[in-house]
């Protein structure tokens, strides 16, 4: 099985695809491999993605010749990537306005942040094989080898089929079906004690919304995210009636830092681009997750035969 054709996309392409994850020890090994590879991209004039967080973005500014001919556009990855499934659609687009183009990006999604954000960032990494397989694409994610857990840089080599190391590259022997990589990654735990809990149902939705409402102004969110966390577990919830057994079970909380909301249901989510697609054009269905991801700063799913667990975050 070749590391480039190594999955199936529901896309759809023909193209040759490429997902390489280089490990790298500081900013002179960043400016060679990965400075490297966006300037020859840019100097044969090929389209270039560049999300990195700014540190590193500064880094390539300096030894990235900007003489080329290519569209080259540069996205700083702490505001994109904090909730990690926006990070396919950015991509998606960037792609559709290049159609037919061989296309590269650099994605560093893990840099920095909490267990859960490095644990959605490689539920991300391995759908990147599953959005773009078939594409005429090449992926170039660098792994910070001195600042990153270990267990991070193991599952770099469980999600990407190629790795690059001191210029070498290799292909990846643990890497794993993405498919299962998702399905195993987004385990969640019950909602703590301390949560208020209701069951909902169509006639009670309504009050699920005030009760959501009323634990982020408590928490001291601001109206405007008071108002995007609660559209956002409407959403969810309103998915959960509609097309999961026409119930649910709706808990909220707080920690030190933000403003949690889990909803369980018995659905199981089978798709796992859900909400990490951009619905087409005129489309009525397909937004409740998309919207939500848009909307609250980390967004996390377990599901299975048994149900389905959507956990919903915005700091505070």
């Amino acid at each position: 099985m070749s590391a480039s054709t190594a999955v199936q996309s529901p896309l759809g392409g023909t193209g040759r695809f490429e997902h390489e994850a280089v490990l790298y020890r500081d900013q002179a090994d960043y400016a060679v491999q990965v400075g490297r590879f966006v300037s020859s991209r840019v100097a044969r004039g090929s389209p270039v993605l560049v999300a990195v967080p700014a540190r590193q973005r500064d880094w390539l500014w300096d030894v990235v010749d900007h003489g080329g001919g290519s569209d080259w556009q540069m996205v700083d990855m702490s505001d994109l990537g904090a909730n990690p499934a926006r990070i396919i659609p950015a991509v998606r687009a960037f792609f559709d306005a290049h159609a037919g183009e061989p296309l590269s990006v650099v994605g560093e999604s893990a840099w920095t942040g909490s267990p859960e954000q490095l644990g959605e960032m490689m539920v991300h990494e391995a759908l990147v094989n599953v959005a773009f397989a078939g594409e005429a694409a090449t992926f170039l994610c660098p792994y910070d080898t001195g600042r990153l857990p270990e267990q991070v840089l193991d599952q770099a080599a469980r999600t990407h089929p190629l790795i690059r190391r001191d210029g070498q590259q290799r292909i990846s022997e643990q890497y794993t079906d993405p498919g299962t990589r998702w399905v195993q990654a987004g385990q969640l735990d019950r909602a703590p004690a301390r949560a208020a809990v209701m069951q909902f149902d169509m006639g009670t939705l309504l009050a699920a919304r005030r009760l959501v409402c009323q634990a982020a102004t408590r928490a001291g969110l601001s109206g405007e995210r008071t108002d995007e966390l609660t559209l956002a577990v409407w959403e969810i919830a309103t998915n959960s009636v509609y097309h999961a057994g026409g119930t649910g079970t709706l808990s909220c909380w707080t920690d030190p830092t933000a403003v949690l909301c889990q909803i369980t249901d018995t659905g199981h989510l089978s798709d796992p681009l859900a909400g990490r697609r951009r619905p087409a054009g005129l489309a009525t269905s397909g937004w409740g997750l998309y919207l939500a991801n848009q909307l609250v700063d980390l967004l996390q799913i377990s599901t299975g035969p048994q149900g389905t667990t959507t956990r919903l975050r915005v700091d505070r």
